[in-house]
């Protein structure tokens, strides 16, 4: 779980003691994230409270955690991601995932439809199905 000292943040809630007993501990601000640091000693956010949620099949994702998730990718096709609902669900409100990618040059000298197959198949892994990316 990530801290920050809180003492440059905020000194607490106002009027709410317990959300600050909860959130201010022993001088640190808990923010409820959970990171990782890489071999190459890159921050990675595992798990964010952040509020940049969309409703897909009635479930709040976060595009962050995927985008973070899918740039864990084991074989380092990608260097950049951007993940957003688009229309085209089963009703006109509902979104669906697509993501945007930029290619590592490991990526690049595969062919595209390898990449997006090994891609497909590293998130269906390590996702629950709702999460999943939609494609035409």
């Amino acid at each position: 779980m990530s801290r920050a000292n809180f003492s440059s943040v905020a000194l607490g809630y106002k009027g709410n003691d317990k959300a600050t007993r909860e959130t201010f501990v022993d001088g640190w601000m808990c923010t409820g994230d959970q990171m990782r640091i890489d071999e190459n000693e890159i921050l990675c956010i595992l798990e964010s409270i952040c509020s940049d949620t969309l409703k897909i099949a009635g479930m709040q994702v976060s595009p962050v955690k995927i985008e973070n998730m899918i740039l864990a990718q084991s074989d380092k096709l990608i260097t950049n991601i951007s993940v957003a609902g688009v229309s085209g669900g089963r009703t006109p409100d509902e979104r669906m995932l697509r993501a945007w990618i930029v290619l590592s040059p490991a990526g690049a000298v595969s062919c595209k439809k390898e990449v997006v197959t090994q891609l497909d198949a590293w998130v269906q892994k390590h996702l629950t199905r709702y999460k999943w990316l939609r494609r035409h």
